[in-house]
C-alpha cells in the first residue's frame, strides 16, 4: 500500500533481482495529504466517500486511490510506470468504468446473497 502522506518505499522483484526505490506523492503527480485528509467514518460515511471517489471528486481520497490503483496496474504490467498508472486509473474513474464495475459487484453480491 502506498501513501500520499509522505514517502513510500517500494521493493521490486524482477528477473531474480530485488530493487528498492522511494517515491513521494509528487512523483505520482498528486499532492501530499495528511492522515486526517484520509480518514473515513461510519459505514454510511465510507459509502459516500467511495461514491465520491468513483465519481471523480477531486481531493486527497481520490489521489490516494489513484496512486494505489497505479501500483496495481504497474504490477499487472498494464501500465508502463506509476504516472501512466495514475493516468489510466483516472481515465477509468472519469469514464465511469470504475463506478460501473462497483455497481456490477454490488448487484452480483446481492444476487448471491438472495
Amino acid at each position: 500500500e502506498l501513501t500520499t502522506t509522505g514517502p513510500s518505499y517500494i521493493y521490486r522483484l524482477r528477473a531474480g533481482e530485488i530493487t528498492h526505490a522511494e517515491f513521494l506523492p509528487e512523483d505520482f503527480g498528486v499532492a501530499r495529504s495528511t492522515r486526517e485528509d484520509l480518514l473515513g467514518g461510519t459505514v454510511q460515511d465510507n459509502l459516500e466517500i467511495t461514491r465520491a471517489v468513483l465519481g471523480g471528486e477531486p481531493g486527497p481520497k481520490l489521489d490516494i486511490c489513484l496512486v494505489n490503483a497505479s501500483a496495481a496496474l504497474v504490477a499487472a504490467d498494464v501500465a508502463e510506470g506509476f504516472v501512466d498508472g495514475v493516468a489510466r486509473a483516472h481515465a477509468a474513474v472519469d469514464s465511469g468504468a470504475a463506478a460501473a464495475l462497483l455497481d456490477r459487484v454490488v448487484e452480483r453480491s446481492q444476487e448471491l446473497a438472495g
